[in-house]
């Protein structure tokens, strides 16, 4: 059996999420849902919820994520 694939290289500009949001919204969203393979705690730890006060944020969480459980919470969202 053969399995041929093809992969690409694609240089792509990363944005944090503050500007992402400054960028393409007028108002900031009501919902979030963040889809970063692992990458969840880094984007929500740097989202500032002070200038964007998301009502509800959707995220992956390995069951008992301690660290993002925790900073959601510190942030003042519930789980």
């Amino acid at each position: 059996m053969q399995f041929i694939s093809n992969y690409y290289n694609i240089r792509l500009q990363i944005k944090e999420i503050n500007t992402l949001i400054a960028e393409n919204f007028d108002q900031y969203p009501n919902i979030i849902d963040i889809d970063v393979e692992g990458f969840d705690y880094q984007i929500l730890d740097s989202l500032d919820t002070d200038k964007y006060p998301v009502e509800i944020i959707m995220c992956e969480c390995i069951e008992n994520d301690v660290h993002l459980i925790n900073l959601l919470k510190r942030k003042g969202y519930r789980i």
